[in-house]
């Protein structure tokens, strides 16, 4: 039994173009006339395109992709907790002893705080005073535990037990938690009852 492959619908050259510059526009008229529609029936073509299922789900894909670029990924936050960890002071200074920023710099992504304060002159020039604070290494290791969940404890519902401890004092208060516990409960021989 051979099953003949669906062959879905593409988007015209044009409804491509429609649906990249609506998402860049959000704007379907200007869309529209962008993408080579009259611009007499812009308005319409632009409405007729909005109905459509397929146009619709590349906006929403694109859209999706856009969102998906935006956000961090659990790899990238933890490369940037491993730079926050590593980065020494040292890392940002040059042979001189002066302090270097720039991308190109292993853990970069450490520095807190940079400042540079003129505070007087000298004979070679100006008299700067600079500022360099690194974040929190302890802190971004504990963080990135939190994330692989090293050293929490286990939580899960099926790991727990409870205990009573009931102390029994008479023969009777004995019989009346037997019956409790087996579901025999009378309010009128509970005390007060």
């Amino acid at each position: 039994m051979t099953t003949t492959p669906i062959i879905r619908p593409k988007l015209t050259a044009k409804q491509q173009k429609f649906c990249l510059y609506y998402f860049q526009e959000i704007n379907a008229t200007q869309a529209a006339i962008k993408a080579g529609y009259s611009s007499h029936t812009a308005q319409q073509s632009a409405s007729e395109n909005l109905s459509k299922p397929l146009i619709l789900e590349r906006i929403a894909e694109l859209s999706q992709k856009a969102e998906d670029a935006a956000i961090g990924t659990v790899v990238e936050r933890k490369k940037r907790l491993t730079d926050i960890y590593r980065a020494n002071l040292t890392d940002f200074l040059d042979e001189k002893g002066q302090v270097k920023l720039s991308k190109d710099i292993p853990h970069h992504g450490a520095v807190s705080e940079y400042s540079v304060k003129t505070i007087g002159e000298g004979e070679d020039g100006m008299v700067l005073h600079k500022t360099l604070k690194l974040r929190d290494p302890v802190a971004a290791i504990q963080e990135q535990n939190k994330m692989e969940r090293i050293g929490a404890q286990d939580t899960a519902q099926g790991n727990t037990t409870n205990i009573f401890n009931i102390a029994v004092v008479t023969t009777e208060a004995d019989g009346m938690l037997k019956r409790l516990l087996a579901g025999e409960r009378t309010d009128k021989e509970l005390p007060g009852g």
